[in-house]
């Protein structure tokens, strides 16, 4: 397995979500080390990392937690430790190896095993750098700590945490999880699908690849920031459609402005910024913002550049 590799890959797929929480995104190996580059999210972490004994006190943290998940496990295997931590749905197979645990700053890392062809465990990737939703007086109790030995403006350090940090919620921590575990699983061939992308017709393996890249990738990201998705063909034809349930309201607003959307160049809003529509080659994928969402619409808006600046960058 390609660590490094592994890496840049995950940075390109969490970008968008890095974007939307602030969070790191970071792989180590089994030994806890980071594979370069790590990607900063946020501010915090960057000033934490950036001091001498921080840098040591981050390093700690995870080797400390990666150790913890296996002592846990020994005990559980050897009968010492009964009952295991309630299962994350979807992921019973890999639950006992996931971590979604606390750094030494009271910072939460969501990492998914990276595994070899025998099934041996070989490094971790994922994100970091976040609150728990609920356990935010928790994580701020540790940053108060911190700022302290490292000599940093109490008051500045924790308000900076408080205004740039985002919490996760299960759901958040679930879509997070199912987007690494298929970047590992699936192995994303970004040169396959640029390929697939530039071709004027596409053919049925085309269209497998990209609906493959859709299904693994790009659903978790409307999970996420719970939208519902729909991929549109250059006829206006849907290829994929995440939920049928104001699939009409999708149609009505691109049926009343398909002229606009044949000439994108760059992401489009309508309905009062509920609609964005990605310009993707021969394909749209188009996505409804929820008026319910916790992100603020300049979030989604972000959100949403970051993802099509990555189409163009495979592109």
């Amino acid at each position: 397995m390609d660590l490094e590799r592994i890496q840049k890959i995950n940075i390109l797929i969490l970008k968008p979500i890095s974007r939307l929480l602030k969070a790191n995104v970071a792989t180590f190996n089994k030994e806890g080390e980071v594979i370069e580059p790590f990607y900063f999210g946020n501010e915090v972490c960057r000033m934490i990392k950036s001091h001498k004994v921080g840098e040591s006190i981050c390093q700690d943290s995870h080797k400390m937690v990666l150790n913890s998940v296996k002592l846990k496990n020994n005990m559980v295997k050897k009968g010492i430790i009964e009952k295991r931590p309630p299962k994350i749905t979807n992921f019973e197979d890999e639950q006992e190896d996931i971590i979604v645990d606390y750094c030494n700053a009271g910072l939460l890392k969501v990492l998914y095993p990276i595994k070899n062809d025998e099934g041996e465990i070989v490094g971790y990737t994922g994100i970091c750098g976040c609150f728990k939703e609920g356990y935010e007086k928790y994580s701020l109790k540790k940053l108060s700590t911190i700022s302290k030995i490292l000599g940093f403006d109490e008051e500045e350090f924790l308000n900076l945490a408080k205004s740039e940090i985002k919490s996760l919620s299960e759901k958040d921590i679930k879509a997070i999880l199912e987007l690494v575990k298929n970047m590992i699983k699936h192995n994303i061939d970004l040169k396959e699908l640029y390929t697939c992308l530039s071709k004027e017709e596409l053919g049925e393996e085309d269209e497998e690849c990209i609906l493959k890249f859709i299904e693994c990738f790009i659903h978790p990201m409307g999970e996420f920031i719970g939208s519902n998705l729909v991929i549109f063909d250059d006829r206006f034809n849907a290829l994929f459609v995440m939920d049928y349930d104001g699939f009409s309201f999708i149609m009505e607003h691109v049926g009343s402005n398909k002229d606009k959307i044949k000439k994108l160049k760059e992401p489009l809003f309508l309905k009062q910024e509920r609609i964005f529509i990605i310009p993707m080659y021969e394909l749209y994928l188009i996505g409804t913002i929820n008026e319910n969402c916790k992100y603020t619409t300049e979030e989604i808006k972000e959100f949403v550049y970051v993802i099509y600046q990555y189409y163009k960058s495979i592109l």
